[in-house]
């Protein structure tokens, strides 16, 4: 599968077709008692509930404000494949300009020493501090950190993510999630989360966010080859620049370790 075939999901179809539902809540993904729903000769996916305990056989009800419709999602998975780089290749990154715009990679005229501890004048070249200490480094020596860990729990990095462009519970609060909120947010859906939500609430996603995710699941992208997961673990917002010292093994270890299978 491919992340297109979200977008293929939604084509017009004569008969219904209906999803359980899957989201995630505090980091880990689950089960959410309820189910999305594409009514026949429509292209929108709308996400239905009905109360707890409820005996079978009570009806579905349409959730208010939770639907997504084709050009949403052309636009979210557009916002996907436009940004990510395939497994092993994020340091395309460092080509992308807004990427470089967030972390100012520029050319600089950097000091360097000879063997004689003299002043050796190089050309400016491209360059750029460690998010983390401010070393500047040229490009060739600095390393591309996944933010959210590459190992432990793969669904952090789907909602950090999914939190740029309004589709958790709390909102971003970095400069990337601000910059791609303004563009993005409103064209797949989105809305604005709470402002300094706890960290729960920011890898929680809200109802348009489980729709997403439940249509994602539906193709079969969380699972094979993780599409979804890669493409979040390796889009331009989870992806920075760190000096080889600050980028140790261990920096970015899970919020929510993933239960263990009974």
């Amino acid at each position: 599968m491919a992340l297109i075939d979200m977008v293929n999901r939604l084509a017009v179809n004569h008969n219904d077709r209906v999803r359980d539902a899957v989201t995630i809540n505090a980091g880990v993904e689950a089960v959410s008692g309820r189910r999305i729903r594409i009514r026949a000769g429509t292209t929108t996916v709308t996400l239905q509930g009905r109360p707890l305990g409820a005996p079978l056989g009570t009806p579905w009800t349409d959730i208010p404000l939770a639907s997504v419709t084709l050009p949403q999602m052309t636009h979210f998975v557009n916002f996907l494949t436009q940004n990510s780089f395939l497994p092993g290749n994020h340091r395309g990154v460092l080509n992308n300009a807004a990427w470089q715009g967030f972390y100012h990679l520029a050319n600089r005229a950097l000091a360097y020493t000879n063997h004689a501890n003299a002043a050796v004048a190089n050309p400016a070249e491209p360059s750029v501090a460690c998010y983390d200490c401010g070393l500047v480094l040229p490009t060739r020596n600095i390393q591309i950190d996944h933010q959210r860990p590459v190992e432990g729990n793969n669904t952090e990095a789907v909602c950090k993510v999914f939190r740029s462009i309004g589709l958790t519970v709390g909102a971003a609060a970095g400069p990337k999630g601000a910059h791609f909120a303004g563009i993005h947010r409103a064209n797949v859906g989105g809305v604005v989360g709470a402002a300094g939500a706890a960290t729960a609430a920011k890898y929680t996603l809200n109802n348009i966010g489980e729709i997403y995710l439940t249509v994602a699941d539906w193709c079969g992208l969380l699972t094979g080859n993780h599409e979804l997961d890669m493409a979040c673990m390796n889009h331009i917002i989870n992806l920075r620049p760190l000096c080889p010292a600050c980028n140790t093994p261990n920096r970015n270890t899970p919020h929510f370790p993933v239960p263990m299978a009974m």
